[in-house]
C-alpha cells in the first residue's frame, strides 16, 4: 500500500497495484479474525457513506451479544495496512452495520478455514 489511502485507492483502480480498497482489506481482517475463530466477540461489517462514491468499509468487533454501537473499529485502510481502531461512536465516520450475504458470508469463511488448516499444518 501506498500512503495516504485515498493515493492508493487511485493506484488501484488503475491497475498499478492489485488491491488495496478499504472492502478488501476490510475481508481479509474478517477472514483472519474468521480463522482465530473467537468465542467471546462477534465481527460485524461497518460502512460510512454507503452508497455513494465515497463509500468505505471496515470491520466492527463487539462482545458478544452488544450493540454495533458499542464495537470498536478496525480500519486497516485508514492508514494503509496499520490498523486504526477506536470506538464505533467516537469515530470521524458515521458507521452503519451492514450484513454479508450468505455467500459471501460463506467464501470468507472458507478462506479463514483454509488459513486455519495452513496455520495448523506448521
Amino acid at each position: 500500500a501506498t500512503p495516504p489511502a485515498i493515493y492508493n485507492n487511485v493506484l488501484v483502480n488503475c491497475g498499478i497495484h492489485p488491491c488495496g480498497l478499504c472492502y478488501q482489506w476490510a475481508d481479509a481482517l474478517t477472514v483472519k479474525l474468521m480463522s482465530l475463530q473467537p468465542e467471546t466477540l462477534e465481527i460485524h461489517r461497518g460502512v460510512a457513506r454507503l452508497g455513494t462514491h465515497r463509500e468505505h468499509s471496515c470491520v466492527v468487533l463487539t462482545a458478544k451479544g452488544q450493540a454495533f454501537t458499542n464495537g470498536i473499529v478496525l480500519d486497516a485502510w485508514r492508514h494503509c495496512g496499520d490498523i486504526y481502531f477506536g470506538a464505533v461512536n467516537q469515530d470521524k465516520y458515521q458507521w452503519q452495520e451492514v450484513g454479508l450475504t450468505a455467500d459471501y458470508r460463506q467464501e470468507l469463511e472458507s478462506a479463514a478455514q483454509k488459513m486455519r488448516a495452513a496455520s495448523a499444518a506448521r
